[in-house]
């Protein structure tokens, strides 16, 4: 209902203004003129539109007094300067909007959506996306219009499939990388940038994410840093698709690295993964990094680092053991 009537209160407002230059073209009969525009178009589009706000207030407040089996909810402008409490009695929600608030910091009421696939967290205050927000499994829309926030984490930016950070300092910081990539091309040869979009480049370089150079399969991401070669990561790179890391479904980022500095030299693949794993899934990575060392590396010996989302490892298992 109330997006019938939205509609209905746009039309007749886009005729109101159509109306008000030229009367003739929105009245036919009698004699058209600025009274009659006011009358029959500016009034019932703005009665209308009252009567959205009203409807969906009404939603609302029958929403807050009985949260279950609600799947949307929009809390804007309401003043908060946190996520509400309120919002952990919303078990079944999947889309949330706290636009307008005066929210600073995302607490981890949040997870207590698990079912959440939209969040709209736009002109809030807000500095920082925490990592933790990846517990939100469902998560595939992310609203960070006209927030302060200047990082995204790679673990938010590698699950959430649409984030939209459009008036940020994030936002301001890309496109002031862009302008400083392309002004570094001119100093930097073509082999020296791998083959790398300008926007990598960028970002590899000016934003504080120096993962190395990146290289794209499917949904997943490589990035490898020197003496690691263009064609190595993309013999890596095509391997991953065919072992099902790299695919169209989810989002995944890598790194490979050649350490020369190590007791035995050795190639280390970067995996942002969780921290707790079963047994039978650190074999499986096991035995990757021995397919990997056969088919990519020509027999040296690789680690799987399973890491953080800045590629910190937290948990090391070799092609040797």
């Amino acid at each position: 209902m109330e997006n019938i009537l939205l509609v209905v209160s746009l039309v007749l407002f886009i005729a109101f203004i159509i109306g008000m230059f030229k009367p003739s073209a929105v009245i036919k009969t009698g004699s058209p003129g600025r009274g009659k525009v006011l009358l029959f178009f500016f009034l019932p589009s703005f009665i209308c539109f009252v009567t959205v706000g009203v409807l969906g207030n009404k939603k609302t407040e029958e929403a807050l007094k009985n949260p279950e089996g609600v799947e949307e909810l929009s809390l804007i402008s309401k003043g908060y300067d946190k996520v509400p409490e309120l919002l952990k009695d919303f078990k079944d929600l999947k889309k949330l909007s706290l636009r307008s608030n005066k929210i600073k910091n995302i607490d981890k009421t949040i997870l207590a959506m698990p079912l959440l696939e939209e969040l709209d967290l736009s002109s809030n205050p807000i500095e920082e996306i925490p990592d933790w927000i990846t517990g939100l499994t469902n998560l595939k829309k992310l609203v960070l219009d006209k927030t302060k926030i200047d990082t995204i984490p790679p673990a938010v930016s590698s699950m959430v499939e649409n984030i939209s950070y459009n008036n940020t300092p994030f936002e301001e910081r890309q496109l002031n990388a862009g302008k400083m990539a392309e002004k570094a091309s001119e100093e930097e040869s073509e082999g020296d940038i791998e083959g790398e979009s300008f926007g990598d480049f960028a970002i590899r370089k000016l934003m504080g994410n120096e993962h190395g150079y990146k290289r794209s399969f499917k949904k997943g991401d490589l990035y490898y840093i020197k003496p690691v070669t263009k064609a190595q990561a993309d013999s890596l790179g095509n391997f991953l698709v065919e072992a099902g890391f790299f695919n169209d479904d989810n989002k995944v980022s890598m790194q490979i690295i050649y350490n020369s500095a190590a007791e035995k030299p050795v190639y280390e693949l970067r995996a942002i993964t969780a921290k707790e794993m079963d047994e039978e899934i650190k074999n499986a990575f096991k035995l990757q990094a021995l397919f990997i060392s056969l088919r990519v590396f020509d027999g040296q010996p690789v680690d799987f680092h399973l890491c953080d989302d800045q590629f910190n490892t937290h948990t090391i298992l070799s092609s040797a053991d």
